[in-house]
């Protein structure tokens, strides 16, 4: 029982450690309006690669790199989970790091109008990883049409609390100027404007798209 009562105490202390250097508001993860073309999200239609194009600092979790991509892949057509390859890259020092890791996005519409995926970037290596920075978070789509542009909110529950980011991904490295118009409008709804976020250098990285 006093092992018990160690272990709670010492996780509660981890998690409190943690919530120091992180942005975190009471309750759960909130749902969202998913403004999205079909009644339940097409997960096919998100597969291929999309770039990051913003994203609030915190999500970063104190990494230093100018661009990511994401690359959906379905194994079976209609399969709600897929495999996803991260890929984040520093032109500075030519450094390239892979991550692979499960999608899920079984549909949530028939419950809430909120459209969203479950991932964990990463496989924790102890118990205070399993409770703080590795615990699974939730892509929680404010928008997608799935051929140009995805903005969505991703949520870190810990049942009292949760973290909340914003993240937006392109098709394009350089999302046009109408696309570029349409976010903002649409994270403007949100409260949020160009300087809460990181914008990712994909076209330094990648080079141009290759119709441009």
């Amino acid at each position: 029982m006093a092992n018990r009562n160690f272990l709670l105490f010492t996780l509660i202390i981890a998690l409190a450690s943690y919530q120091s250097q992180a942005k975190f508001e009471l309750g759960l993860c909130q749902a969202v309006e998913s403004k999205i073309p079909d009644p339940i999200l097409n997960v096919t239609n998100l597969m291929g690669i999309w770039f990051e194009y913003l994203v609030t600092p915190d999500l970063k979790e104190n990494t230093t790199y100018s661009c990511a991509s994401w690359l959906m892949m379905q194994e079976n057509k209609n399969d709600s989970r897929f495999v996803t390859i991260y890929n984040r890259f520093d032109p500075n020092t030519n450094q390239s790091s892979l991550k692979t890791f499960e999608m899920n996005c079984e549909p949530t519409q028939y419950i809430t109008n909120t459209a969203v995926c479950y991932y964990q970037q990463d496989t924790p290596n102890n118990i205070y990883e399993s409770y703080t920075s590795h615990r699974a978070r939730s892509l929680r789509i404010i928008y997608t049409d799935y051929f140009s542009y995805l903005i969505a909110r991703v949520c870190q529950s810990y049942g009292l609390y949760h973290y909340i980011d914003y993240i937006v991904l392109t098709r394009d490295k350089t999302p046009s100027i109408y696309h570029r118009k349409q976010i903002k409008e649409k994270l403007t709804a949100y409260g949020l404007s160009g300087q809460d976020f990181d914008k990712g250098l994909s076209k330094k990285c990648w080079g141009e798209d290759f119709w441009s």
